[in-house]
């Protein structure tokens, strides 16, 4: 593990040859499939890394830890400025692990950025269905 983290910080193309590879030797490790999704977002492909994230917490088989996975695709998706998905993603995030408080932050970040912008609420894919300008109520809970 140390030494695909060294790779991941100095050579990231090195680092997703290796975690390539890794996904044709162990197919269904989601040890793998993480490393890989950390990859494409370490060398900035957030579409791949965001993908990779999907398949994960979508999968039955994932026995990962699926609100850090959750709170990755938000940060993401934040970063893609798709903040109704970011903010589902931080919603499920917390609902899998209360304690996340980051993901907290972050939800409230975007009900400020949101509401701050002008044309915020009338932009495409802004907030949760579940949300307005100031608060979530509890239905995406079950959905994660």
């Amino acid at each position: 593990v140390y030494h695909f983290r060294l790779a991941l910080a100095l050579k990231p193309d090195d680092a997703e040859t290796h975690a390539l590879r890794a996904i044709d030797l162990a197919p269904t490790n989601p040890d793998v499939a993480v490393t890989l999704g950390e990859v494409y977002e370490k060398k900035g492909v957030r579409a791949l890394a965001i993908q990779k994230f999907e398949e994960l917490v979508a999968s039955p088989a994932f026995v990962g830890n699926k609100a850090q996975l959750f709170y990755r695709l938000g940060v993401l998706y934040e970063r893609e400025q798709r903040y109704r998905d970011a903010a589902e993603s931080y919603q499920k995030a917390v609902s899998a692990d209360s304690l996340l408080a980051s993901a907290y932050l972050h939800v409230g970040a975007i009900f400020a950025t949101v509401s701050s912008a002008s044309a915020g609420l009338n932009a495409p894919n802004p907030l949760p269905s579940n949300c307005d300008s100031t608060s979530c109520s509890d239905r995406s809970a079950s959905a994660a």
